[in-house]
């Protein structure tokens, strides 16, 4: 599952939201409220008057979702509630939640998950070294094998004349 946000309990974080469309977008977030910083659009207020509702804002209000003006962009303060577990930020638009304009966003500690896919080369390197040490042991260990057949320094048929000769 692909968690593109992580987030840590009681911090903020600042989101500057873009809307490259002619509409507004809804933009809502689940669990945590934020403040609107900024808010602005391309288009002109005079030949869309509609723009002033959009862009007039109480900047100190505590809200969930807020109206990213058409052609334009809001900026935002989010506050990150002391809770942990995944909640999802989206458009307010059903059609546009149902087409992808929804992200999931994790709050707490990244859990650390191991995908090996995403380490083949370094599980290639490992297992080429593993065989590079192996072989180099084991030809180390035959050369040296291949060493001590040579004639030894003494003999069981030397050593039982050595005692012969001790005990006379």
């Amino acid at each position: 599952e692909r968690i593109p946000f992580h987030a840590q309990p009681n911090r903020a974080w600042e989101f500057v939201l873009i809307n490259a469309n002619h509409n507004a977008h809804p933009f809502h977030m689940h669990v945590n409220r934020f403040q609107i910083k900024e808010m602005g659009s391309e288009l002109s207020a005079d030949k869309y008057p509609v723009l002033r509702g959009l862009l007039d804002f109480e900047e100190d209000a505590w809200r969930d979702t807020v109206m990213v003006p058409p052609n334009g962009r809001a900026r935002i303060w989010a506050q990150f509630k002391n809770y942990t577990g995944k909640t999802v930020i989206h458009c307010h638009f059903l059609a546009h939640e149902d087409t992808g304009m929804m992200a999931t966003l994790f709050i707490g500690t990244k859990d650390r998950v191991f995908r090996w896919k995403e380490h083949v080369q370094w599980i290639a390197g490992m297992a080429v070294g593993m065989l590079v040490a192996a072989t180099s042991v084991a030809v180390l260990f035959f050369v040296r094998a291949s060493r001590s057949k040579e004639a030894p320094s003494y003999s069981p048929v030397s050593m039982n004349e050595l005692k012969s000769k001790t005990l006379d």
